[in-house]
């Protein structure tokens, strides 16, 4: 992290859609200099979210030193807790983004949040600022405490979680699967294979940027260059699963199928996507679709036919694709971007990371009341609570009063 003047960089802001070509394109260039990749705010995912929302409040914080454009901050301003009091959050779609970290460049992160921090204070007319889905994966979580503790800001961590991740690392798969699981559960996963096999012959086909065939274990994972197929088939699987009787597959919301379209296409010309989907023969009986962030792969889309669901074939394709990911060049990481509760990940990827949600109250003697009425607040629910549920001859139901 670098220690420079703040002063040096400038903080320009505009609405998002009115950024002009320029900034687009030195945006864009911006990319590969950041200190955490966050493929959701590259130009082009990011304007087709915001197509797709029909969004057009989101606003960009342009951090420049000189002409060198060292920092994009997406960000919204909305009321909190619908009272009067304004809060500017880093952008962030829970449905449809993985990261809400904001592109800083490696070299100047210190100073861009700093600058950042000072202008929303200064100028940005707010009393809060929120930022969701805080890892501390590249520094960024904790450059941003530390300039909003000497400028004096008021720093909050609430609905803290673990995330299950698989850490890259040079262990075997052979040798992850037999620390990662009993020997019970290794003949179980032997004889769901045997078994969904009576339905037709159990292949996999994935795109990412490692283009060469994978023997995972009992399974060959065949590279193809055909990302567009594997999506209408991660699409087709998802419209056969109980994601579309709630609405959330791809298939039911057109805008959000115009959106993962413009997302693969961008992450695919760019080195970042990864398709994966298990078939018997040639139907698709499952699928899984992420974005590569510093050589991670992000969990974005799942998806499994309920035909099979007694033969968990989303089991079976997200270990096949554990065994891909080890043995890609470079090798990848996997990151669940789920909640914890989802048994899929949280049985099949041993690691854990802290997440995070922040809020920061500014300097200004209001804005520090007001975060500290929400705290106590939040305080105070925490303890009500817990009390509700002390043991008193056994755990009493909250709505029993």
């Amino acid at each position: 992290m670098s220690s420079e003047n703040p002063t040096d960089i400038r903080v320009e802001v505009c609405r998002a859609h009115d950024a002009s070509p320029d900034t687009l394109a030195r945006w864009e260039a911006l990319l590969p200099l950041a200190a955490e990749d966050n493929l959701n705010f590259a130009p082009t995912p990011f304007y087709a979210l915001l197509e797709a929302n029909g969004d057009d409040a989101a606003s960009l914080a342009l951090l420049w030193q000189g002409d060198t454009l060292v920092g994009v901050w997406p960000f919204r301003v909305r009321k909190a807790f619908n009272l009067p009091v304004r809060q500017l959050a880093t952008y962030y779609d829970s449905s449809h983004m993985m990261s809400s970290v904001p592109l800083l460049h490696a070299d100047h992160v210190d100073g861009a949040v700093e600058a950042f921090l000072s202008w929303v204070h200064r100028d940005a007319d707010v009393d809060l600022f929120g930022f969701d889905e805080v890892t501390g994966k590249s520094g960024i979580a904790e450059a941003i405490d530390a300039s909003a503790a000497r400028l004096g800001y008021s720093v909050e961590r609430y609905a803290a979680y673990e995330r299950a991740v698989l850490e890259r690392s040079t262990v075997s798969f052979e040798t992850y699967l037999q620390q990662s699981t009993s020997g019970k559960r290794r003949n179980t996963l032997k004889r769901k294979r045997k078994k969904i096999q009576a339905f037709g012959t159990w292949t996999v086909r994935c795109f990412s940027p490692s283009s060469t065939a994978v023997d995972a274990g009992t399974t060959s994972v065949t590279a193809t260059a055909d990302w567009q197929t594997l999506l209408q088939d991660l699409i087709d699987v998802e419209a056969r699963s109980w994601k579309a009787g709630h609405g959330s597959a791809i298939a039911c919301n057109p805008g959000v199928k115009a959106f993962v379209t413009a997302l693969c296409d961008y992450a695919a010309s760019t080195g970042r996507l990864y398709l994966i989907a298990a078939y018997l023969d040639d139907k698709p009986v499952a699928a899984q679709l992420g974005l590569i962030n510093d050589n991670e792969v992000m969990i974005y889309k799942l998806g499994y036919d309920d035909q099979f669901k007694a033969h968990s074939p989303g089991l079976l394709l997200t270990y096949d694709m554990i065994c891909h990911a080890m043995q890609c060049e470079p090798r990848l990481g996997i990151d669940s971007c789920g909640d914890p509760a989802v048994r899929l990940y949280a049985e099949t990827l041993q690691q854990r990371r802290a997440i995070w949600k922040a809020r920061y109250g500014t300097p200004a003697l209001r804005a520090r009341l007001v975060h500290g009425g929400i705290r106590l607040a939040r305080l105070g629910l925490h303890t009500a609570r817990n009390w509700i549920d002390r043991d008193d001859g056994g755990p009493q139901r909250r709505d029993a009063a």
